[in-house]
This record gives C-alpha cells, sequence and structure tokens, in this order.
C-alpha cells in the first residue's frame, strides 16, 4: 500500500495532466459531435421548410397560370385581343385595354362579371343601344342586361368555366371532362344525362347555360 502512494506522489503531476488531457479529448470529440447534429437539423428543418415553400408555390401558380383570350371592343382606347388570366375580372380585362374613354357609358357595364374563354367585351358608347344578338353572335357582352344570355360550350369549356355554371360543382366538372374525353365529345346536350350525377331534374336546370 506504502509503495501505491509512493508511486502515486511520485507521479501524481503526469497522471493530474493525463486525466486533463483525456477530459480535454473527450470535451473536443463531445462538442464536434453535437455541433454536428445541431447543424444536419438545421438543414434538415431549412430543407422542409424550402419544400414547403416550393410545393406551396407550385401549388399557386399552377392555379394561376391558367389563361384566357377575350376581345375588347367599344369604347375602350385601345381595343384588341388580349390574354388575361381566368381568375380575372371584366375590370381587370378594360383595365388591360388601357381603360375606357369619355364617351364611354360606364353604367350599362358589369366590372364584376367573370371572364371566359373567347369572351367579347363591348362597352358601349352614350347614347348608343346594345349591339343585337345577331351583331355579336354567341359573344359573352359585358352590358348588364346580357349576362343571362352568356353560354359556356360543352366540348371547350374548362373545369374553371364549367364550375360558374349553377349547379356544377367540381365533381361534376371532373365528370363532365371525362366524359367528353372518353367519347371524343359531346354530341347534343342531352348526353349529360348519361353521366353518374345528372338526372332529368339537374339537366332541366343546367341545359340553358350551356351549348354545344
Amino acid at each position: 500500500m506504502e509503495k501505491l502512494v509512493e508511486l502515486f506522489e511520485k507521479y501524481k503531476m503526469w497522471l493530474i495532466l493525463l486525466g486533463v488531457s483525456v477530459f480535454g479529448v473527450v470535451s473536443v470529440f463531445y462538442l464536434m459531435f453535437s455541433s454536428s447534429a445541431k447543424e444536419e437539423s438545421f438543414k434538415q428543418i431549412s430543407s422542409n421548410k424550402v419544400a414547403r415553400v416550393v410545393n406551396s408555390n407550385v401549388a399557386n401558380s399552377s392555379s394561376k397560370t391558367h389563361d384566357i383570350y377575350v376581345d375588347i371592343k367599344g369604347a375602350v382606347k385601345q381595343p384588341g385581343l388580349y390574354r388575361i388570366s381566368a381568375s380575372k375580372r371584366v375590370g381587370d380585362a378594360i383595365a388591360l385595354a388601357g381603360g375606357v374613354t369619355e364617351q364611354a357609358d360606364i353604367s350599362q357595364v358589369n366590372y364584376a362579371k367573370k371572364l371566359t374563354d373567347q369572351m367579347l367585351i363591348y362597352v358601349i358608347k352614350k347614347g348608343e343601344s346594345n349591339p343585337n344578338s345577331s351583331t355579336v353572335s354567341n359573344a359573352a357582352l359585358a352590358t348588364a342586361d346580357s349576362t343571362s344570355t352568356d353560354k359556356i360550350d360543352l366540348n371547350i369549356a374548362t373545369k374553371e368555366q364549367l364550375m360558374q355554371v349553377d349547379g356544377i360543382g367540381e365533381k361534376k366538372a371532373d365528370k363532365i371532362i371525362e366524359y367528353r374525353e372518353q367519347h371524343g365529345g359531346f354530341k347534343q346536350l342531352s348526353d349529360l344525362k348519361n353521366i353518374s350525377g345528372i338526372g332529368e331534374k339537374t339537366y332541366q336546370k343546367l341545359v340553358d347555360h350551356l351549348k354545344i
């Protein structure tokens, strides 16, 4: 026992230095591992956030990239054919055409009307009567008394356009497009009744808003 004490006293300083060195090495490895783990965790969190942002942007862009064409005529500063997002309204289209002229009768314009593909927006002048159906056949006018005459073509309408019809929700719109693709289009309006969920009552409700 005395020899052990003597050896300890003799090499005490070396033993202390060895202990400090071992503790230092262990501490360095612990800090390195801890820092690496935190960095990896931060990278994973950042990656997840980026993925969510990218997915969100893709989803948003997909809903905004559907464009249509509208023909703007009458009392606007820059009449012509314009490409515009399907989510826009008549007011947005008119603004795209430079706005209305001083001669425009804006009391007859429905700025809130939803746009549809191939739509004709005709802004009448003060004192001018609304164009009749023979002048603008199958056109959707932007005037207040013409909104009820708009009809959507079953064979070219997009899902968004079909859903504008009262009685057609997302599921019915999908079924209509699926039927159209499987059968090479609709031959007559009554073909709608071949679609599951569209009976005679629903058909009569929809038929006045659709065309072939």
